[in-house]
Protein backbone atom coordinates (compact mmCIF):
# COMPACT_ATOMS: atom_id res chain seq x y z
CA UNK A 1 0.00 0.00 0.00
CA UNK A 2 1.31 3.42 -0.91
CA UNK A 3 0.20 6.93 -0.10
CA UNK A 4 -0.16 7.71 -3.79
CA UNK A 5 -3.55 8.86 -4.95
CA UNK A 6 -5.71 6.83 -7.32
CA UNK A 7 -5.12 9.21 -10.23
CA UNK A 8 -1.35 8.98 -9.86
CA UNK A 9 -1.49 5.17 -9.71
CA UNK A 10 -3.62 5.13 -12.88
CA UNK A 11 -1.19 7.49 -14.63
CA UNK A 12 1.82 5.34 -13.69
CA UNK A 13 -0.02 2.18 -14.79
CA UNK A 14 -1.02 3.65 -18.16
CA UNK A 15 2.55 4.82 -18.84
CA UNK A 16 3.67 1.20 -18.73
CA UNK A 17 1.14 0.05 -21.34
CA UNK A 18 1.96 -0.60 -24.96
CA UNK A 19 1.21 2.14 -27.45
CA UNK A 20 -1.60 0.10 -29.05
CA UNK A 21 -3.31 -0.29 -25.66
CA UNK A 22 -2.90 3.41 -24.94
CA UNK A 23 -4.54 4.15 -28.30
CA UNK A 24 -7.46 1.86 -27.48
CA UNK A 25 -7.92 3.35 -24.03
CA UNK A 26 -7.81 6.88 -25.44
CA UNK A 27 -11.01 6.36 -27.46
CA UNK A 28 -13.01 4.94 -24.55
CA UNK A 29 -14.59 6.46 -21.48
CA UNK A 30 -11.93 6.60 -18.79
CA UNK A 31 -12.20 4.00 -16.02
CA UNK A 32 -13.14 5.39 -12.63
CA UNK A 33 -10.42 3.59 -10.66
CA UNK A 34 -7.21 1.58 -11.02
CA UNK A 35 -8.93 -1.81 -10.77
CA UNK A 36 -11.28 -0.94 -13.64
CA UNK A 37 -8.36 0.35 -15.69
CA UNK A 38 -6.41 -2.88 -15.14
CA UNK A 39 -9.46 -5.00 -16.03
CA UNK A 40 -10.13 -2.97 -19.19
CA UNK A 41 -6.47 -3.09 -20.25
CA UNK A 42 -6.40 -6.87 -19.76
CA UNK A 43 -9.61 -7.34 -21.75
CA UNK A 44 -8.41 -5.13 -24.61
CA UNK A 45 -5.00 -6.79 -24.68
CA UNK A 46 -6.57 -10.26 -24.86
CA UNK A 47 -8.99 -9.24 -27.64
CA UNK A 48 -6.26 -7.55 -29.66
CA UNK A 49 -3.98 -10.59 -29.27
CA UNK A 50 -6.79 -12.91 -30.36
CA UNK A 51 -7.48 -10.72 -33.38
CA UNK A 52 -3.78 -10.65 -34.32
CA UNK A 53 -3.60 -14.45 -34.05
CA UNK A 54 -6.74 -14.80 -36.19
CA UNK A 55 -5.30 -12.50 -38.87
CA UNK A 56 -2.08 -14.53 -38.94
CA UNK A 57 -3.99 -17.80 -39.30
CA UNK A 58 -6.24 -16.34 -41.98
CA UNK A 59 -3.29 -15.10 -44.00
CA UNK A 60 -1.70 -18.57 -44.01
CA UNK A 61 -4.72 -20.56 -45.13
CA UNK A 62 -7.84 -20.21 -47.15
CA UNK A 63 -8.60 -18.41 -50.37
CA UNK A 64 -7.85 -14.75 -50.59
CA UNK A 65 -10.70 -12.46 -51.51
CA UNK A 66 -9.70 -10.23 -54.36
CA UNK A 67 -10.49 -6.56 -54.11
CA UNK A 68 -10.70 -6.42 -57.89
CA UNK A 69 -13.93 -7.21 -59.64
CA UNK A 70 -13.75 -9.67 -62.46
CA UNK A 71 -16.16 -10.64 -65.19
CA UNK A 72 -17.17 -14.31 -64.98
CA UNK A 73 -16.66 -16.50 -68.01
CA UNK A 74 -19.85 -17.12 -70.04
CA UNK A 75 -21.63 -20.26 -68.88
CA UNK A 76 -19.74 -20.36 -65.60
CA UNK A 77 -21.45 -21.31 -62.35
CA UNK A 78 -21.22 -17.75 -61.05
CA UNK A 79 -23.19 -16.34 -63.98
CA UNK A 80 -26.60 -15.05 -62.90
CA UNK A 81 -29.46 -16.06 -65.22
CA UNK A 82 -31.65 -13.39 -66.74
CA UNK A 83 -34.81 -12.86 -64.67
CA UNK A 84 -38.03 -14.28 -66.05
CA UNK A 85 -40.18 -11.78 -67.92
CA UNK A 86 -43.59 -12.15 -66.29
CA UNK A 87 -45.63 -10.07 -68.74
CA UNK A 88 -44.44 -12.16 -71.68
CA UNK A 89 -45.34 -15.37 -69.85
CA UNK A 90 -48.85 -14.13 -69.09
CA UNK A 91 -49.42 -13.12 -72.71
CA UNK A 92 -48.23 -16.49 -73.97
CA UNK A 93 -50.47 -18.41 -71.56
CA UNK A 94 -53.47 -16.28 -72.58
CA UNK A 95 -52.73 -16.90 -76.26
CA UNK A 96 -52.38 -20.63 -75.70
CA UNK A 97 -55.70 -20.70 -73.80
CA UNK A 98 -57.47 -19.01 -76.76
CA UNK A 99 -56.18 -21.42 -79.35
Amino acid sequence: ETNWGEELLMAVFSQGLSERLKDELAVRDPPSDLEQMIALANTLDRRMSDRKRYRQLSSRSGPKLSSRTSTPAPGSVTEVPEPMQIDRTRRLSCQIGRA
